[in-house]
């Protein structure tokens, strides 16, 4: 970047345009936590859980296809427009689940609606958000926006068991929803905006070609794609299995969804610009070194219920600030015009990880137990820290100074 551009950007966006973008993250992402409900309002309609698979299976199909085309989309109606256009489909999506009086293709067509609004909203906002920020700002912000979206995905599926028990059908919420994501489009065009004559960096070309993948791999940013791959890996088998694993350790797995979710929503929002006010390098692995301590915690958990939450609590900032430190790393890692792109694969690669590894998880928990499993998980997370010692080394974080430097 050239200091003539940055120093047109700002350290900070302006209050009531955070409040909106914040605002709409959440109301955007509480949709996306919705697939908790998708099983109950699927039964009301008549289906069963395979239904619901099938539903949520469609949506993940289109998740990563959009992921990889969001910047070809980009590229022909500009970010925010496309961000917007994310809104839309979740709304869609989340009134076809609130209408449907029957299984079957409607409500394929709202896994899809679901995976495409959520592609596009959660590659290109932060992609966005960074065109406007200083480098030493990125951190800060983009850990605030992955907070508050945490903040939906978790508050939804507890808002609809709250509505439930004052007997409020669960296809009422999925209506509400969807004018929530309604309002959160209209918050997002007002930020536009409201941002319209704020300094930013106009990068205009954001296809996802070889030749970006090539280039990201070849460089710094190579480490941060490799390692949110590796650690949504863990994060996704521990989600998907944890029923299994808090009944070996017989404990009550909504424990460890209340306490990782708690500590991640409050580690983001609490810790933000503390984070990004350090080196992201040392930071990394901090936060690597927690995360593994939870996990090898994890193989005391049936001892207590106190062992069981620490662990719980311990992944939970390990690995729920890992992610925007990550985002922020690879942001500042490229150069400008290669930026849009490289978000773009650090996304591509946490989907994989999170819709790939489960079915490798689930059949080493099938033929060899909990235990292997948990020996697996520890061995991705040493292999993430280990290249984030590498990445760390790559930048002379471990150089010793010199009289020189001194």
């Amino acid at each position: 970047m050239s200091s003539a551009v940055a120093t047109e950007l700002s350290e900070r966006l302006p209050g009531a345009s955070l409040v909106a973008l914040l605002a709409a993250s959440t109301l955007l992402a509480a949709a996306y936590g919705s697939n908790a409900l998708l099983p109950l309002r699927v039964a009301a309609i008549g289906g069963d859980a395979a239904t619901a698979g099938l539903t949520i299976s469609s949506g993940t199909v289109f998740t990563l296809l959009f992921a990889v085309l969001s910047g070809h989309l980009t590229d022909r109606v500009g970010r925010l427009n496309a961000i917007v256009a994310g809104g839309v489909s979740l709304a869609a999506a989340m009134a076809v689940i609130g209408f449907a009086s029957r299984t079957g293709w409607p409500l394929i067509l709202a896994g899809v609606l679901l995976g495409t609004g959520w592609a596009l909203f959660y590659v290109l906002t932060p992609i966005y958000v960074v065109s406007f920020l200083l480098p030493e700002a990125r951190i800060k912000y983009l850990t605030l926006v992955s907070g508050f979206q945490m903040l939906g995905i978790g508050a939804s599926p507890v808002a609809g068991r709250y509505a439930g028990s004052l007997g409020v059908p669960v296809s009422s919420v999925y209506r509400f929803l969807a004018l929530a994501c309604l309002a959160a489009c209209v918050l997002l065009l007002w930020l536009g905006r409201s941002l319209r004559a704020f300094p930013r960096r106009d990068l205009r070309q954001s296809s996802l070609r070889w030749s970006a993948v090539t280039e990201v791999f070849r460089g710094v940013g190579r480490y941060p794609v490799v390692m949110i791959g590796l650690g949504a890996c863990i994060f996704s088998t521990l989600s998907a299995f944890q029923t299994t694993l808090a009944k070996s350790w017989e404990k009550d797995y909504s424990l460890f969804f209340v306490v990782f979710i708690t500590t991640v929503v409050a580690g983001r929002l609490s810790l933000a610009a503390y984070i990004g006010r350090q080196n992201p390098y040392k930071v990394i692995l901090a936060l690597l070194v927690t995360m593994l301590s939870g996990l090898l915690l994890m193989f005391r958990a049936a001892d207590s219920v106190y062992i069981y939450a620490l662990s719980a609590m311990l992944f939970g900032i390990g690995y729920g600030l890992a992610y925007s430190v990550l985002n922020g790393i690879i942001a500042n890692a490229v150069d400008t015009d290669l930026q849009p792109q490289a978000l773009q694969i650090f996304t591509c690669s946490y989907f994989l990880g999170i819709f790939g590894f489960p079915a490798a998880g689930g059949l080493l928990l099938t033929r060899q137990g909990v235990p292997s499993l948990l020996v697996a998980l520890v061995g991705i997370a040493v292999l993430e820290l280990s290249v984030g010692c590498v990445m760390a080394a790559r930048v002379g974080m471990f150089r010793k100074r010199t009289v020189q430097e001194t």
